[in-house]
Protein backbone atom coordinates (compact mmCIF):
# COMPACT_ATOMS: atom_id res chain seq x y z
CA UNK A 1 0.00 0.00 0.00
CA UNK A 2 2.78 2.22 -1.08
CA UNK A 3 0.59 5.29 -2.11
CA UNK A 4 -1.89 5.16 1.18
CA UNK A 5 0.97 5.02 3.68
CA UNK A 6 2.79 7.85 1.80
CA UNK A 7 -0.11 10.12 2.35
CA UNK A 8 -0.97 9.11 5.65
CA UNK A 9 2.89 9.94 6.70
CA UNK A 10 2.38 13.47 4.67
CA UNK A 11 -0.78 14.16 6.55
CA UNK A 12 0.57 12.75 9.76
CA UNK A 13 3.17 15.54 10.03
CA UNK A 14 0.25 18.35 9.41
CA UNK A 15 -2.81 16.92 11.27
CA UNK A 16 -4.36 19.51 13.65
CA UNK A 17 -4.54 18.76 17.41
CA UNK A 18 -8.56 18.77 18.47
CA UNK A 19 -9.57 18.94 21.41
CA UNK A 20 -12.95 18.18 20.77
CA UNK A 21 -14.89 14.79 21.23
CA UNK A 22 -17.46 15.83 18.52
CA UNK A 23 -16.55 13.71 15.11
CA UNK A 24 -17.48 16.28 12.74
CA UNK A 25 -14.59 18.60 12.95
CA UNK A 26 -12.11 15.64 12.69
CA UNK A 27 -13.63 14.17 9.59
CA UNK A 28 -13.57 17.59 7.93
CA UNK A 29 -10.21 18.64 9.27
CA UNK A 30 -9.07 14.86 7.81
CA UNK A 31 -10.54 15.50 4.24
CA UNK A 32 -8.98 19.74 4.51
CA UNK A 33 -5.75 17.96 4.88
CA UNK A 34 -6.18 15.15 2.36
CA UNK A 35 -7.58 17.38 -0.05
CA UNK A 36 -4.02 19.21 0.11
CA UNK A 37 -2.01 16.50 0.07
CA UNK A 38 -3.18 15.58 -3.06
CA UNK A 39 -2.73 18.86 -4.48
CA UNK A 40 0.66 18.90 -3.29
CA UNK A 41 1.08 15.51 -5.20
CA UNK A 42 -0.53 17.09 -8.43
CA UNK A 43 1.99 20.09 -8.23
CA UNK A 44 5.11 17.94 -7.63
CA UNK A 45 3.76 15.93 -10.95
CA UNK A 46 2.67 18.83 -12.85
CA UNK A 47 5.69 21.20 -12.14
CA UNK A 48 9.04 18.95 -11.80
CA UNK A 49 11.29 21.48 -12.38
CA UNK A 50 10.37 23.46 -9.43
CA UNK A 51 11.44 22.16 -5.84
CA UNK A 52 9.02 22.82 -3.70
CA UNK A 53 8.60 21.14 -0.25
CA UNK A 54 5.17 20.27 1.46
CA UNK A 55 5.77 23.24 4.01
CA UNK A 56 6.12 26.09 1.52
CA UNK A 57 3.20 24.70 -0.48
CA UNK A 58 1.25 24.52 2.48
CA UNK A 59 2.41 27.93 3.47
CA UNK A 60 1.97 29.16 -0.19
CA UNK A 61 -1.55 28.02 -0.19
CA UNK A 62 -2.20 29.71 3.06
CA UNK A 63 -1.30 32.91 1.91
CA UNK A 64 -3.52 32.65 -1.38
CA UNK A 65 -6.62 31.94 0.46
CA UNK A 66 -5.91 34.75 2.82
CA UNK A 67 -4.65 37.38 0.10
CA UNK A 68 -7.66 38.82 -0.88
CA UNK A 69 -9.43 39.36 2.39
CA UNK A 70 -6.25 41.12 3.71
CA UNK A 71 -6.15 43.26 0.84
CA UNK A 72 -9.59 44.40 1.56
CA UNK A 73 -9.32 45.03 4.96
CA UNK A 74 -6.13 47.02 4.12
CA UNK A 75 -8.38 49.02 1.43
CA UNK A 76 -11.67 48.87 2.89
CA UNK A 77 -12.83 52.29 4.91
CA UNK A 78 -13.56 52.28 8.23
CA UNK A 79 -16.11 54.37 10.04
CA UNK A 80 -15.68 57.94 9.95
CA UNK A 81 -15.76 60.07 13.34
CA UNK A 82 -18.97 62.56 13.44
CA UNK A 83 -16.40 64.14 16.00
CA UNK A 84 -12.31 64.35 16.66
CA UNK A 85 -11.48 62.68 20.03
CA UNK A 86 -8.50 64.04 22.42
CA UNK A 87 -4.70 62.91 22.00
CA UNK A 88 -5.10 60.88 24.44
CA UNK A 89 -8.09 59.73 23.57
CA UNK A 90 -6.91 58.85 19.87
CA UNK A 91 -3.60 57.05 21.27
CA UNK A 92 -5.80 54.53 22.62
CA UNK A 93 -8.16 54.30 19.80
CA UNK A 94 -7.02 51.44 17.15
CA UNK A 95 -9.05 52.51 14.48
CA UNK A 96 -7.00 55.53 13.56
CA UNK A 97 -4.71 52.33 11.84
CA UNK A 98 -6.94 50.25 9.92
CA UNK A 99 -8.83 51.59 6.77
CA UNK A 100 -8.08 53.64 4.39
CA UNK A 101 -7.34 57.71 5.22
CA UNK A 102 -6.38 60.43 2.49
CA UNK A 103 -5.78 63.93 3.10
CA UNK A 104 -8.61 66.53 2.28
CA UNK A 105 -9.17 70.32 2.62
CA UNK A 106 -12.57 71.63 3.21
CA UNK A 107 -13.66 74.65 1.29
CA UNK A 108 -15.27 77.56 3.20
CA UNK A 109 -18.72 78.43 1.92
CA UNK A 110 -18.64 81.08 -0.54
CA UNK A 111 -19.86 83.41 1.80
CA UNK A 112 -17.19 83.13 4.32
CA UNK A 113 -14.27 83.28 1.68
CA UNK A 114 -11.78 86.23 1.87
CA UNK A 115 -9.60 86.49 -0.99
CA UNK A 116 -7.70 89.17 -2.16
CA UNK A 117 -3.83 91.73 -1.55
CA UNK A 118 -2.90 91.18 2.06
CA UNK A 119 -3.25 95.46 3.55
CA UNK A 120 0.06 95.28 5.54
CA UNK A 121 1.88 93.63 2.68
CA UNK A 122 0.61 93.97 -1.24
CA UNK A 123 3.32 91.51 -2.29
CA UNK A 124 1.28 88.55 -0.26
CA UNK A 125 -1.62 87.02 -1.64
CA UNK A 126 -5.00 86.64 1.13
CA UNK A 127 -6.94 83.73 0.82
CA UNK A 128 -9.11 82.06 3.56
CA UNK A 129 -10.84 79.08 1.41
CA UNK A 130 -10.32 76.32 3.89
CA UNK A 131 -11.22 75.50 6.69
CA UNK A 132 -8.32 75.72 9.43
CA UNK A 133 -7.16 73.92 12.89
CA UNK A 134 -4.29 73.31 14.94
CA UNK A 135 -2.44 69.85 14.60
CA UNK A 136 -2.91 67.63 17.14
CA UNK A 137 -0.09 66.12 16.95
CA UNK A 138 2.38 69.43 16.69
CA UNK A 139 0.35 71.72 17.82
CA UNK A 140 1.63 74.27 14.39
CA UNK A 141 -1.53 76.49 14.16
CA UNK A 142 -3.50 77.73 10.73
CA UNK A 143 -3.40 74.02 9.50
CA UNK A 144 -5.85 73.06 6.76
CA UNK A 145 -5.13 69.24 5.27
CA UNK A 146 -7.55 66.87 7.86
CA UNK A 147 -7.85 62.71 7.80
CA UNK A 148 -11.24 62.31 5.77
CA UNK A 149 -11.81 59.05 7.88
CA UNK A 150 -10.40 60.65 11.63
CA UNK A 151 -11.74 64.17 11.33
CA UNK A 152 -8.45 65.34 12.89
CA UNK A 153 -5.81 68.24 12.09
CA UNK A 154 -2.56 67.03 10.64
CA UNK A 155 0.52 68.20 9.23
CA UNK A 156 1.81 66.76 6.49
CA UNK A 157 5.26 68.56 6.63
CA UNK A 158 8.26 66.93 7.17
CA UNK A 159 9.81 66.62 11.29
CA UNK A 160 13.43 66.31 10.73
CA UNK A 161 13.49 64.86 14.21
CA UNK A 162 11.24 62.41 13.66
CA UNK A 163 11.93 61.90 9.45
CA UNK A 164 8.48 61.37 9.29
CA UNK A 165 4.77 63.78 8.99
CA UNK A 166 2.39 64.25 11.57
CA UNK A 167 -0.01 62.63 9.72
CA UNK A 168 1.85 59.37 9.00
CA UNK A 169 2.54 58.92 12.72
CA UNK A 170 -0.49 59.42 13.58
CA UNK A 171 -1.89 56.22 11.31
CA UNK A 172 1.28 53.98 12.29
CA UNK A 173 2.65 54.52 15.80
CA UNK A 174 0.80 52.22 18.41
CA UNK A 175 1.62 55.06 20.98
CA UNK A 176 1.77 58.69 20.68
CA UNK A 177 4.52 58.49 24.07
CA UNK A 178 6.82 57.10 21.34
CA UNK A 179 6.93 60.28 19.25
CA UNK A 180 6.55 62.22 22.67
CA UNK A 181 9.87 60.60 23.67
CA UNK A 182 11.95 61.31 20.05
CA UNK A 183 10.52 65.09 20.40
CA UNK A 184 10.97 65.67 24.03
CA UNK A 185 7.23 66.10 24.71
CA UNK A 186 5.37 65.73 28.05
CA UNK A 187 2.98 62.99 27.56
CA UNK A 188 0.41 64.26 29.20
CA UNK A 189 -2.95 65.43 27.37
CA UNK A 190 -5.71 67.94 28.47
CA UNK A 191 -9.20 65.74 28.41
CA UNK A 192 -11.03 68.34 26.36
CA UNK A 193 -12.74 67.69 23.61
CA UNK A 194 -10.83 68.33 19.98
CA UNK A 195 -12.02 71.67 18.21
CA UNK A 196 -14.70 70.75 15.77
CA UNK A 197 -14.16 73.22 12.50
CA UNK A 198 -15.61 70.93 9.98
Amino acid sequence: MGGTDSGDQRMEVYRPELKTISWIPRVLCHFINAAIVNSFIWYRAAFPEKSMTHYKFRDRLVDEMVKPLLEKKLTEVGHIKEKSLTKKKWSKEMSRRIGAHYVYQERRPADQRTEGLNPSNPSKQRTRNWFRGNCMFCGRSVVDTKCKQCRVWLCIALNEDTQSTCFEDFHTLASFDNRNSVLGVDGSDEEEEADEDF
